[in-house]
């Protein structure tokens, strides 16, 4: 795999036509495909003839200028990078051609925007962060989430999503991934354990009194978030009960 700087070297700068073009597009259209202007993808290098249709993305650059990429790749890019630039135009994506990627990739159209909020999040994090630390500052993220949205009362449908999806496809995989390794430590990790996620329910639950709202957004996502964090304490104390 190219790096980004060498990708980015070797690329063409493209501009976008004044025309508006519409953002939806039937990417797999065997038709559109054969028409893209590159034949490779350009962070594989694999032939764009050899990924298969349902994995494709067109990017429509301008009415004559079509790019092809390996949906996934470009998915994880864009993500991990930050960076909504396409690889080969050099054109901001938009949002609604982020969330097409997002339905080609995962099936669910706020995940890349998700990852690439959560993944930023991340980079705070020191390099020697300890495990207990870091499932502190999962739980601790999530309160800073609702308090966030607190009082919220114009919030888009696209914010409210991208937080749903950040806080249960990525927040709360985090969080059973450092349970599951802290239960190995012994009884007092595990009673610990308890101990720290039933504080943050206590604090995140503090929340539901902000259902007398009209809307509170805050409400709805600390509700679930609770729901899932007493699965895991419920998982913790079945390791316990087992040995």
């Amino acid at each position: 795999m190219l790096s980004v700087n060498k990708i980015y070297s070797t690329m063409p700068v493209s501009t976008r036509s004044k025309v508006v073009i519409p953002h939806f597009v039937v990417h797999d259209n065997p038709v559109a495909i054969a028409r893209a202007a590159n034949d490779r993808d350009p962070i594989t290098m694999e032939a764009v003839t050899d990924i298969p249709p349902e994995n494709i993305f067109l990017h429509h650059v301008s009415r004559r200028v079509t790019h092809a990429y390996d949906a996934k790749a470009l998915a994880n890019f864009i993500a991990e990078s930050g960076d909504r630039r396409a690889p080969l135009s050099r054109l901001t994506l938009t949002v609604d051609e982020i969330k097409d990627l997002s339905s080609i990739t995962m099936g669910n159209r706020y995940s890349v925007l998700a990852r690439m909020r959560f993944i930023n999040q991340c980079k705070r994090i020191p390099a020697s962060v300890t495990r207990w630390q870091h499932l502190d500052w999962c739980l601790a993220l999530v309160d800073t989430l609702l308090n966030d949205l607190h009082g919220v009362t114009d919030m888009q449908r696209q914010e409210l999503f991208t937080v749903f999806t950040m806080i249960h496809t990525m927040i709360v995989p985090s969080l059973r991934a450092d349970a599951q390794i802290l239960c190995r430590d012994g009884v007092a990790a595990r009673e610990t354990l308890v101990v720290i996620l039933n504080h943050y329910m206590e604090i995140i639950g503090r929340h539901d009194n902000c259902g007398t709202v009209t809307f509170a957004p805050c409400s709805e996502l600390a509700a679930t978030f609770i729901h899932e964090l007493v699965s895991v304490v419920k998982d913790v104390q079945h390791v316990s009960s087992a040995q």
